[in-house]
């Protein structure tokens, strides 16, 4: 991966999807009176 910046020691340039866990798809409208947390990232 192409460095942008100097990192500090220790740090390392990665790609979002090795950091990040992948979870399920919620669709509201399929169970309307299951709740679940939801959390806009726009």
């Amino acid at each position: 991966m192409g460095e942008l910046y100097n990192l500090p020691n220790g740090w390392e340039w990665t790609s979002i999807g090795k950091t990040v866990l992948k979870t399920e798809n919620k669709n509201p409208l399929a169970e309307p009176k299951v709740y679940f947390t939801y959390l806009d990232i726009s």
